[in-house]
């Protein structure tokens, strides 16, 4: 009996030292399941990548061809070249009445261009609306003219208003100033006169005073 009691008694000893060692064993389990877990809790997350900024490319705009524009070669002007004003010629309503005389000079008068001295030009026309008158223009200068009576012979035009006249021979014209007491163009020259220049040249007058024997 002493035996099964003793054996009783070591069973019941061996239990509790049982239990305390399975509470050692799960406590050091726990213990050691811990730190993993607070390793778990506690280990730093890792941290998050920067986001990348995407950078936009920049869309090249296509550039456009400029279309080339031909230059102009600049028009070389002769230096020598006088370009010719737009002149704007005047015209009248004349209050003076021409004698039969006077409007018998008109049909001799020369007009056209006339080439004079030193470069020179005068234009003569004749106004269809006004016969026996004539428009006169030397460069700068316009006349609005009509036969006057001459006592030598010459063709003369006279414009009253600025003391004008227009002398006409046979082998050149001129034009005078009397107000201002000048000529504005001489030795003028047109076709027909340039034509009456040549034939006395070829079939000069006769002699009649012996001049040439001289």
């Amino acid at each position: 009996m002493k035996t099964l009691a003793l054996a009783l008694l070591a069973a019941l000893a061996f239990v509790p030292a049982v239990q305390a060692q399975t509470q050692s064993e799960g406590g050091t389990t726990a213990t050691a399941s811990a730190p993993g877990a607070s390793a778990t809790h506690t280990s730093k997350k890792p941290a998050p990548e920067a986001k990348k900024k995407t950078v936009h490319e920049v869309k090249k705009k296509p550039v456009r061809e400029t279309k080339r524009r031909p230059v102009h070669e600049a028009r070389k002007k002769p230096v020598h070249e006088v370009k010719k004003a737009q002149v704007q010629i005047p015209t009248e309503s004349p209050t003076l009445k021409l004698t039969e005389e006077q409007l018998a000079l008109a049909p001799k008068v020369y007009t056209g261009e006339m080439q004079c001295d030193q470069g020179m030009d005068v234009s003569v026309i004749a106004d269809g609306k006004h016969p026996g008158f004539f428009q006169v223009m030397a460069g700068k200068h316009y006349f609005y003219m009509h036969p006057v009576v001459s006592k030598t012979g010459a063709i003369r035009l006279e414009d009253d208003r600025v003391g004008a006249v227009w002398l006409q021979l046979g082998n050149k014209s001129m034009l005078l100033n009397q107000n201002q007491g000048g000529g504005v163009a001489d030795g003028c020259v047109g076709a027909v006169q340039r034509d009456y220049v040549a034939h006395m040249a070829e079939h000069p007058a006769p002699d009649l005073l012996g001049l040439d024997k001289k």
